[in-house]
Order: C-alpha cells, then structure tokens, then sequence
C-alpha cells in the first residue's frame, strides 16, 4: 500500500508543448541568483552557499540524465540500460508493467549516486568560491553539499516510488521518508515534470528534483491548458 498522503498522479493532456517564455523567467531567474550568490557584503555567507549548491544540484541531475542516463555512448552503458529498461516498464498510467522484474535501481538512487554528487557538489562550491572570491570554506561548502543531498536524495526515493507505486526496500541507498509525499506545489511540479518525461519519450525534462536548466535549455515540457486542446 501507498503512503495515506500521496500526492494525486497529474493527468497531461499529450503533446506538451515547450514554452519560450518560461527560458526567458528561467534567465531572469538565474540572473537574479548569480548576483545573490555574489553579494558578499550584504547577503549572508549561509544563504549564498545554498543558492549556489542547489544550482549545481540542479545542473549536475540534468547533465546526468540528459547525457548518461539517456546517452548512446557505451562508456555510459551500465546506466542507460538501467534507465532505457525503466521507460519499457512504465505503462500509461505510471505503474510498472505486471510482468517487470523492477531492479530497485530503476527507481532509486544508489548509495555511489548520492555520495558521487556530494562530491561533484563540494568541488563545484570551491570552484566557485576560489576564482570570485566568494569565501566559500572547505568545512562550510562540505555541509552544505550533503544537507542538499539529504533533501534532494530523500524526495527522489520518496516520489519517485510514488510515481510508479513502486514500494520494495532500497539496499543499496537511503530510505524513502513517507512524509515527503504530502501534497504541496513543489510535489506537485515534481510529479508533473517527471511524469512529461515519461510521455515525452525521454527527450525533455531531465531535472528531477530540482528546476533550473531545462528551462533554460528549452526543454521543459508542461501540459497543454484544457482550452489548448483543439490548437
């Protein structure tokens, strides 16, 4: 059985569509956040250093997932067969085929997965910190990149499993947390986005925990409004 508070599956009216003016909020956006992160002298050190760890989160799962999860390339092999395997799995309505012998993989993040992006966070914090000064510590950059994996891991486990109705033990990373499914706009767009992935074939909305870049990038798809649908 599913959590008592799961967020209701959205319905998309297919296709999606790609919105322009959603780049040009998204660079407004990133704009705005670039220049918090900068200002050293009137914005706390504790608030820019997550602003610019989410940022790299958000970038780091788009590139992951765009270009290995969905890549051609036989370096990539591993994780594309294990993802390419989750799309074949997934029926219409999100729930994974009776016949699936589901790895927890398709679902969940590993153990190497979370340990791997607090690493590619940190060093992208003092990559950052070093060249704009921007006074970044080791200690403090280290904190930050595993409280924002906490966060990121633990929605992806909880959602995710949601999503499909996929509830078995992860052995190999952390736990879902049932408290993350309650309904709220974030879970909201979370499901959604990742839902349009799914119905996109995989060609579009490659953030998954954090937005950012597939608006950026144009490929955020999002539902056709009701009064769309004839167009």
């Amino acid at each position: 059985l599913g959590p008592p508070n799961l967020a209701p599956r959205p319905v998309l009216n297919p296709p999606p569509t790609s919105d322009a003016s959603q780049r040009a909020g998204a660079t407004s956006v990133l704009i705005g956040t670039i220049a918090t992160i900068g200002a050293t002298d009137t914005v706390p050190e504790g608030l820019r250093l997550m602003l610019a760890a989410v940022g790299i989160f958000a970038q780091f799962e788009y590139c992951f997932h765009r270009w290995i999860m969905h890549s051609t390339d036989e370096k990539f092999a591993e994780y594309q067969s294990l993802h390419i395997t989750h799309h074949v799995d997934t029926e219409r309505d999100m729930t994974l085929a009776d016949d699936a012998e589901t790895d927890p993989r398709h679902i969940y993040f590993s153990g190497k997965t979370s340990q791997a992006s607090v690493a590619i966070c940190f060093a992208g914090l003092q990559a950052l910190s070093i060249p704009f000064d921007l006074g970044f510590d080791p200690l403090s950059s280290l904190v930050a990149s595993v409280l924002v994996a906490c966060v990121h891991t633990s929605y992806w486990q909880t959602l995710h499993g949601d999503i499909h109705e996929y509830y078995e033990e992860n052995p190999g990373g952390a736990p879902r947390f049932d408290l993350l499914s309650a309904v709220n706009p974030y879970t909201r767009w979370l499901i959604t986005n990742h839902v349009g992935h799914h119905v996109i074939r995989g060609q579009g909305n490659y953030n998954i925990v954090f937005p950012g870049p597939d608006y950026l990038f144009g490929t955020c798809f999002v539902p056709l409004r009701s009064d769309e649908g004839s167009r």
